[in-house]
């Protein structure tokens, strides 16, 4: 990931990442719901990392994808559910 505190630039590679992810998957289904959901993603991760940002500071979104990151090319499932997991509890924390 990216490492800038400009929110808009950050939303924007971090939108890129999961593009890829989705992707990567081969699934349909993944490739199909996001596709869908495109630009709604993008207002809700706008939204979380700011709030993430001001409550943890910057680096926890790096960590997050980083570690999924590793896990995918890794070919670990394990991990990259244990990274998966992370991810989306750093997204419950702040969704409201």
């Amino acid at each position: 990931m990216i490492n800038t505190e400009d929110q808009e630039i950050s939303t924007e590679y971090d939108m890129k990442f999961h593009s890829i992810l989705a992707k990567a998957s081969k699934n349909i289904i993944i490739i199909n719901s996001y596709n869908a959901m495109d630009y709604m993603l993008d207002l809700f991760i706008y939204e979380i990392r700011v709030s993430a940002f001001s409550n943890e500071g910057s680096e926890i979104a790096a960590r997050v994808h980083k570690d999924l990151y590793r896990a995918v090319i890794a070919r670990n499932p394990i991990l990259a559910s244990k990274a998966m997991k992370e991810h989306m509890e750093v997204i419950r924390r702040y969704y409201h």
